[in-house]
């Protein structure tokens, strides 16, 4: 999928980051002992890879608020290669 596309289905994220080529889009839900997260992975504009990971408030040391501020806490492991896509 191209950015554009997943951005129709799930909207706008919450953060994102860039390094060269590669970009880290994230989304998440606040809960009342822990916050679900969603990390999306694009190369060159194509969706190559995705994360959940689910960050506690043992995590954050009982610190409270929106999920936002709880991005990639805890064990956060990026992806460790890239998948090249190519269309037939």
């Amino acid at each position: 999928m191209t950015k554009a596309e997943v951005e129709t289905i799930m909207g706008p994220a919450v953060k994102s980051d860039f390094k060269q080529n590669f970009e880290e889009w994230h989304y998440c839900k606040t809960g009342m002992n822990s916050d679900e997260f969603l990390a999306l992975f694009f190369y060159e504009g194509k969706l190559v890879e995705k994360l959940n990971y689910t960050v506690t408030l043992a995590d954050t040391r009982g610190a409270t608020g929106s999920c936002s501020k709880f991005i990639k806490m805890v064990n956060y492991p990026e992806p460790d290669k890239v998948v090249e896509l190519r269309m037939r």
